[in-house]
């Protein structure tokens, strides 16, 4: 599993990747969590033949909250989009 951190739309976050293949899972936290909440997932299906992501929301875990940005989510699948 790798960490590595990703700017969309001005945000800046962490997403975790795990695993290898051609078709992908994203992996979405919810309220008061963060991407560690997947952690355990990704490493127990890292060979499941999918790349598997999992992210911080904006304002949660290593997700910085720009201040503009009203958090909800319309505004959590805004940035998924950006960011797939």
């Amino acid at each position: 599993m790798i960490a590595y951190p990703v700017v969309v739309d001005g945000v800046l976050t962490r997403v975790l990747e795990a695993g290898e293949g051609d078709r992908a899972v994203v992996f979405l936290h919810g309220g008061n969590s963060n991407a560690n909440r997947w952690r355990g997932t990704l490493e127990d299906l890292e060979g499941s033949g999918y790349r598997l992501f999992a992210f911080d929301l904006p304002g949660h875990g290593f997700a910085i909250e720009r201040g503009d940005m009203v958090l909800g989510v319309p505004a959590f699948a805004n940035y998924l989009g950006g960011l797939l």
